[in-house]
């Protein structure tokens, strides 16, 4: 049976998992990635043992080609002095950072402890935003390491359990997956919007249509040739387009493209 001390001990990893299961949730309802991450900080925030909260974004230093780092984004209390506008932080060298930490986190795992326990190197530059414990979490686009999120308790010295780090280490998995995603659907497009303008550019009448039989895509020359402008044309069929019996011929063609035979014209 629990104990009223079992029940205490459980309520800050309920709240954990109630703050992990909410930043899931945001990062599937946001359409804007900006926006959803930053909504996944704050809900994270909720949780007593932090009073920061960043991401950061590995580059490559353009002078000599060594592993960067730059935050992205952040979050913190009203007690704490917020970084993310703190140049110090952009373009930093892993090297400053410390010496074990691209070594750590490129190799998937975590940074986790009080600050007075770390390396004198990494006491010191973790000292001046007055950082007593910290966890440090890989971000992995895919098989990328594209950089890493981090918790800050600057009221206490938290030592985070493995049931925690676990947890933790899933958000900003699931941030990875997500980066990864919108940045696949932003290339998608964009080779998208260039083959378009390449068909808009042919003299023939080039279209696309869905399994329902809207068109999704017109080119400039059948607009031209139907007399009516690309947006009145995209989501509608042809029975919203033509008489009756022309729609029923384009049927008729788009059934037998769909089983392999030739469109009549």
């Amino acid at each position: 049976m629990a104990t009223l001390n079992d029940s205490k001990a459980l309520e800050p990893r309920d709240k954990l998992l109630q703050s992990v299961a909410e930043a899931s949730n945001l990062l599937l309802r946001h359409a804007d990635l900006d926006d959803g991450i930053q909504a996944v900080l704050a809900a994270l925030g909720s949780m007593p043992a932090v009073d920061r909260i960043y991401i950061f974004q590995n580059q490559e230093d353009p002078q000599n080609g060594q592993p960067c780092a730059s935050q992205r984004y952040a979050w913190s209390t009203g007690a704490v002095q917020p970084q993310i506008d703190n140049p110090r932080w952009q373009n930093v060298p892993y090297t400053l950072l410390g010496s074990r930490w691209y070594e750590r986190l490129s190799s998937d795992q975590m940074i986790s402890g009080l600050v007075r326990d770390f390396p004198p190197d990494e006491q010191e530059i973790l000292s001046s935003p007055s950082v007593l414990s910290i966890l440090v979490a890989p971000i992995w686009c895919g098989d990328h390491f594209w950089g890493f999120m981090g918790f800050d308790n600057c009221h206490s010295e938290q030592v985070w359990s493995p049931g925690e780090q676990a947890m933790l280490r899933l958000v900003a998995a699931a941030i990875g997956a997500t980066v990864a995603r919108r940045t696949t659907e932003a290339e998608s497009n964009r080779q998208r919007r260039k083959f378009e303008r390449i068909l808009n550019g042919l003299p023939v009448s080039i279209y696309e249509k869905d399994a329902q039989g809207r068109y999704t895509f017109v080119n400039e020359e059948m607009a031209r040739f139907l007399g009516r402008p690309v947006e009145d044309l995209l989501g509608k069929t042809v029975h919203d387009i033509f008489a009756p019996e022309v729609a029923a011929r384009f049927d008729r063609d788009d059934q037998r493209l769909r089983t392999g035979g030739v469109e009549k014209m």
